[in-house]
């Protein structure tokens, strides 16, 4: 068969007859031609036979029988003259990774990757938690957190109770106190799930609405200074642990709760969630029945900050009052976990047996559990531990970003660019529900280190769900010649502790993770050489990490 013309990014196209022909597309031209036939000897046979009408028909947008030899000899002289675009310059086809803001043209390659279904992940804001009960006069023990860390607890349940201050105002000391455990949480490397209370027993005294106003307005710039180590916020303050019962002032009420409320999302930054006890709390608060949708999310409204606990998890059927319909509130509960944080702790009612493990592992998945309490209660974790549930629990709370693959740019001149696509992948139960950066870094073989800033939110990282990233960067007209590491950057955007590992995302892949750094090492390079033939204008730039 002689060859008529060559382009890349052929089609195959099936017509009536039972030959195949191929189609070749015009990247300039818009007009597809056929690129092999043997047929210019039969042409005139070919206008006798039924098959014309069938080419005809299918080809009737492109071809027909008055500017068929005219086509032909087009074809012939592509072959000869290539396809041309305004400018009279070749212009060949060019994939998603090779389409740059210069004209210029670098080899990729594609790196396939194996999550890791296997190892617990110690990251940040999601998975088992402690729990410590710090007052106004004894401070939270360092050790304690740094045990808890050692064993790969990124988050700590802090109940302060205010018991000394149920009819005055917080002190000096006292906010200082507050401040100084919030520092230990820091030096930790761990965040807080955040409560108030005054009392942990359902037979002494709360603080009267009044107090609780004026604790708020004093705790605020201690919650503002203190954002960056606080995952979310319970609302607490009203009735034993905090958990609006047994209210020794009468506050356990519709126009008490909207009233601390209020003045909560107010108080905390709001870029923090509130979680309140059950949905009803919510719902009654809102005014509405139906949950949070993604238009909403991340609005910084009450809606888009409101977030849930459960303290009887799996306790019966209604968790003892948490649910009013337990499989309504489940669904509701299961769309709102797609934007806020939802975690708590078991317990058991009177009379009943620990549920199963799998049981459990059902619940948590379908209400879109990120953390949980490791302390209690015993029997029930005990039980779970023992059907084998608790190694895939500590696995899936939360978030668990794995990466599928990356496409990217082998080489690139000084002041081209990267083309990079990565392929993302959460397996974890929930997405993460605070903000979140996303960098990507070149690293030199002297540890010079380039940065740059994506424009991408990871709370949109939905469980079960892969996500795709097509990023063009800039390369600096500046920097040196060599061979450069490609490294993904999860880290915390809150400038006390965006550099410190702990606070950055590890991906669910074997030996990408470097502890030291708090990076994803991808283990590829970009090989940068020569100079663009013109700056990139691409959206994203890497621009030189002072150190």
């Amino acid at each position: 068969m002689k060859k008529i013309l060559s382009i890349r990014d052929y089609n195959v196209c099936q017509v009536a007859s039972s030959k195949v022909y191929q189609v070749a597309s015009c990247q300039v031209c818009q007009v597809k031609v056929l690129e092999e036939l043997d047929e210019l000897e039969k042409l005139e046979e070919l206008e006798k036979l039924e098959e014309l009408e069938k080419l005809k028909k299918n080809f009737k947008n492109l071809i027909n029988l008055k500017s068929l030899t005219n086509l032909l000899l087009l074809v012939l002289a592509m072959s000869l003259t290539s396809c041309k675009d305004d400018d009279d310059k070749l212009a060949p086809f060019t994939p998603w990774n090779q389409q740059t803001t210069v004209e210029e043209t670098h080899e990729t390659a594609t790196q396939q990757y194996v999550a890791d279904e296997s190892t617990e992940m110690a990251n940040p804001e999601r998975g088992m938690y402690v729990m410590v009960e710090p007052d106004l006069t004894t401070p939270i023990k360092p050790t304690t957190l740094q045990q808890a860390s050692a064993k790969r607890f990124t988050l700590v349940q802090t109940v302060f109770y205010l018991t000394d201050r149920i009819n005055s105002d917080l002190t000096a000391a006292d906010l200082e106190k507050i401040s100084s455990d919030f520092a230990t949480i820091r030096d930790a490397g761990m965040k807080a799930i955040v409560r108030f209370a005054y009392t942990n027993s359902a037979y002494k005294p709360d603080a009267p609405m009044d107090i609780i106003m004026r604790h708020i307005d004093q705790l605020q710039p201690v919650l503002a200074a203190n954002k960056d180590v606080i995952a979310c916020m319970q609302a607490g303050f009203i009735g034993a642990w905090g958990e609006w019962y047994y209210s020794s002032n009468g506050l356990n009420n519709a126009q008490s709760y909207k009233q601390l409320l209020d003045k909560l999302l107010e108080a905390l930054p709001a870029d923090r969630a509130i979680q309140v006890r059950t949905p009803k709390y919510k719902k009654e608060y809102l005014g509405i029945d139906t949950p949070l949708d993604q238009e909403q999310a991340f609005s910084e409204t009450a809606a888009a900050r409101l977030g849930h606990h459960n303290d009887a998890f799996m306790a019966d059927d209604t968790d003892m009052g948490t649910y009013q319909d337990p499989e309504q509130d489940k669904q509701y509960l299961s769309q709102e976990g797609l934007y806020l944080p939802i975690g708590g702790e078991t317990t058991l009612a009177d009379g009943r047996s620990p549920a199963s493990g799998q049981d459990a592992i059902a619940n948590l998945k379908l209400m879109r559990w990120s953390f949980l309490h490791n302390g209690y209660m015993k029997k029930v974790l005990d039980k779970w531990e023992q059907d084998g549930a608790m190694e895939e629990i500590r696995r899936c709370l939360g978030y668990r970003i794995s990466l599928e693959s990356v496409t990217y740019s082998k080489t690139a001149s000084v002041g081209g660019e990267l083309a990079l696509q990565l392929s993302l992948r959460n397996s974890g139960w929930a997405p993460m529900y605070n903000p979140r950066k996303v960098e990507i870094l070149l690293r030199a073989a002297d540890k010079q280190i380039y940065v740059a800033d994506i424009d991408e939110d990871p709370r949109t990282w939905r469980p079960s769900v892969s996500r795709d990233l097509t990023l063009a960067i800039a390369l600096p007209g500046d920097i040196a010649e060599g061979t450069y590491e490609i490294l993904l950057n999860l880290p915390d955007p809150e400038p006390a502790i965006h550099d410190r590992p702990e606070y950055a995302v590890r991906l669910a892949n074997s030996g990408l993770w470097e502890e030291a750094t708090g990076y994803n090492n991808l283990g590829i390079t970009l090989t940068v050489g020569g100079t663009a033939s013109a700056t990139s204008t691409a959206p994203y730039k890497f621009v030189k990490k002072e150190e």
